[in-house]
């Protein structure tokens, strides 16, 4: 089967792979009948090909309204590197280009209760794309963020005077590693690989909890 027109298209917009490479690194197209399964499970209402420009042109108008996607990761560096394992990242805005001079403030309210923010002039954050909506040229722009420590945080964005455009999205900070052996002073360069569904005693079965288990295998390790 062919891939329709616009198929691929309506995939990638849906964070769909349409190809992959294999083992010997040998470019493969996903076939169409997959493409279009992976999509239906998505819940996308596509039934054939007639479907797929109005698809298309409706899923490009939602991410673009979507001005913060609803969960914003912030890779931070390796913990011991130099930064106490703090680091300023950022995420993508999206807004109508009308507001390019619009004022933008950002909040950050950590686990701990602890509220961090910043307000970057949005006429000099770095562009990351141009589009359209229903003949309205929108702008994309990425919006550094503060400081933040890992964990999973509130994020909120304030756009505009006056009546402001509010956004908030669930962000996630995680270091790109965890900590080695290098950075933790003292610890073994090894470790143990337990998944905790596979333990198993004699004398409790399936259903034991395992405390003894795991304990004997923390004084061990």
């Amino acid at each position: 089967m062919t891939a329709p027109r616009g198929l691929h298209a309506l995939a990638r917009l849906h964070g769909v792979q349409t190809a992959y490479h294999d083992t010997d690194g040998r470019r493969t197209a996903a076939a169409p009948e997959s493409l279009l399964a992976a999509l239906r499970a998505l819940r996308v209402p596509v039934r054939d090909a007639a479907d797929l420009p109005r698809l298309v042109e409706h899923r490009r108008r939602e991410l673009w309204e979507r001005a913060v996607e609803p969960v914003v990761v912030a890779w931070l560096p390796v913990p011991g590197a130099g930064t106490g394992g703090r680091a300023g990242a950022g995420f993508v805005l999206r807004l109508p280009a009308r507001l390019r001079d619009a004022p933008v403030r950002v909040a950050v309210l950590l686990e701990d209760g602890e509220e961090r923010t910043a307000a970057p002039p949005i006429d000099r954050l770095e562009a990351v794309d141009t589009g359209e909506v229903g003949g309205e040229p929108y702008l994309a722009r990425r919006v550094p963020l503060p400081p933040v420590p890992a964990g999973y945080h509130a994020l909120h964005v304030e756009v505009g005077r006056g009546p402001r455009r509010r956004y908030s999205a669930l962000l996630i900070a995680a270091p790109h590693r965890a900590a080695g052996w290098e950075v933790l002073p003292g610890s073994p360069d090894w470790g143990a690989f337990a998944p905790l569904y596979a333990l198993w005693t004699e004398e409790g079965g399936e259903a034991d909890p395992h405390y003894d288990l795991l304990a004997r295998l923390a004084d061990r390790v």
